[in-house]
């Protein structure tokens, strides 16, 4: 990703996972002067660094900026097993569950820029046949916004996950996919929730009549040149550069988009540089926010790697940066 500087030319945030370094700590690895003599955005960039790296499930990694080919920033952090074949890499097949979030967000403000969807409508306008139980007589349904931003309240019975293990995935029962709010609109589960994907992934499909893959081909990778990802697949998982037990996705409708961290960096590309007649700029920009139309970081953002925008001073307002890593949500 190549970003314009005011002074400095050009600059390119990288973030390779490392699969093939020697087993020992890299977290010592780094280049560039020490955070105490950077100004407080390169700062706040080695904080984010800190905090990604202090997440459980991060693998080994290297955030570098390079300015017109010279190295001027790095840190790394991770331990990776040298020649172990089950090591991750940016080429690793793993079912991302930010990458099905980014994928919806896309084709709702697709369809809303299109005249299509009125994202201030409640759910069950457009979808009068959604119940939605165990809620206070004072609830009204969330609307398609809310949901966006992560407010939908909704939330959902099935409190095994939306991933099992290949050999333990029971089927589902009717009474898994029981639908509640606990109170008004409010601050709960964000698009991690099943329950919001589920009734955002049934909007979209109400409102074009198609199936929800038919959508995203149509919407999103189809007019962006990308490659449209599997869904529900079960692929080999990683936690801290180490194979885990395969992981089945359980419902259809989280999507369970299974995709590598290499194709979520094209996306992240094509987003930034699709023509505005596809979707406007402002509209493009929302995406790389951990709420698609909000301004606050949510929980559920840490369940992949995205770019986000930020507004680093010395780069401009539209400088990339890491937000969280996640091999899985």
């Amino acid at each position: 990703m190549r970003i314009a500087l005011p002074s400095a030319g050009r600059v390119r945030l990288v973030c390779l996972l490392l699969a093939l370094w020697p087993i020992v700590p890299i977290a010592a690895q780094q280049a560039g002067p020490g955070d105490s003599a950077l100004s407080e955005p390169w700062q706040a960039l080695g904080r984010e660094v800190r905090d990604l790296a202090a997440q459980r499930h991060a693998v080994g990694f290297t955030v570098a900026v390079v300015v017109d080919g010279r190295l001027v920033w790095q840190r790394s952090h991770g331990t990776v097993a040298a020649g172990d074949p089950g090591g991750f890499d940016s080429r690793s097949r793993v079912p991302l569950g930010q990458m099905s979030a980014l994928y919806l967000v896309a084709a709702a403000l697709r369809l809303e820029h299109a005249g299509l969807l009125d994202l201030d409508a409640p759910v069950t306008t457009l979808l009068p046949a959604l119940r939605i139980g165990r809620v206070p007589s004072l609830h009204r349904a969330p609307t398609v916004r809310e949901i966006l931003l992560g407010r939908s309240g909704l939330s959902m019975g099935r409190l095994e996950g939306r991933y099992c293990r290949v050999d333990d995935c029971r089927p589902l029962e009717d009474s898994d996919a029981e639908l509640y709010a606990l109170s008004e609109p409010m601050v709960l589960g964000g698009l991690q929730s099943a329950a919001a994907m589920d009734v955002l992934v049934r909007v979209l499909e109400q409102v074009t009549g198609a199936a929800i893959e038919t959508v995203i081909a149509r919407e999103v990778t189809g007019p962006l040149g990308l490659d449209v990802p599997a869904f529900g697949d079960s692929v080999p998982l990683h936690r801290k550069g180490k194979r885990i037990p395969d992981l089945l996705t359980r419902e259809r409708y989280t999507l369970g988009a299974v995709s590598t961290l290499d194709q979520l960096r094209r996306m992240s590309q094509a987003l930034l540089s699709a023509d505005d007649s596809w979707l406007p700029r402002t509209s493009r920009l929302r995406l790389f926010s951990a709420q698609p139309l909000g301004d606050s970081a949510m929980p559920w953002a840490r369940a992949a790697y995205l770019f986000r925008v930020s507004d680093l001073p010395e780069a401009g307002p539209e400088v990339a940066r890491i937000a969280s890593f996640f091999p899985y949500g």
